[in-house]
């Protein structure tokens, strides 16, 4: 689980509950605080051996996933027969939104809210 920020541990922690708990708690969640530094590194792997079967990236704000962990080796790491999952907001960077469009996922300019509408009326 890569987070951009500890408190996302907080208020998301019924979802990881969540996680663990799945398959009679067969799920071990390790979370790696990453600061969207390039000089950084996640240590996903050595020597070609990943470390990990799933990652969860929470890390929408960070404008580096490390020098490790780059657009390129996430894609080996999903060729490698692995899982990631990937969260984004309205304030998503670049790496996020490049990773995103590499599965076929365009995201709307940053910072885009949608306001107005009204809420849709009950069924009678």
């Amino acid at each position: 689980m890569l987070v951009d920020t500890w408190a996302t541990l907080e208020t998301h922690s019924i979802f990881f509950e969540h996680i663990t708990n799945m398959g009679a708690g067969n799920h071990t969640l390790e979370y790696k605080l990453i600061s969207g530094k390039p000089k950084d590194n996640v240590n996903m792997q050595k020597f070609n051996k990943y470390f990990y079967d799933n990652i969860i990236f929470m890390a929408p704000t960070v404008k580096s996933f490390g020098a490790d962990l780059g657009i390129d080796e996430i894609l080996k790491f999903v060729d490698f027969h692995h899982n990631i999952m990937i969260f984004a907001n309205n304030e998503s960077r670049k790496i996020t939104r490049d990773l995103f469009n590499e599965f076929g996922v365009d995201l709307e300019d940053i910072g885009y809210t949608m306001q107005g509408g009204k809420a849709p009326s009950a069924l009678a």
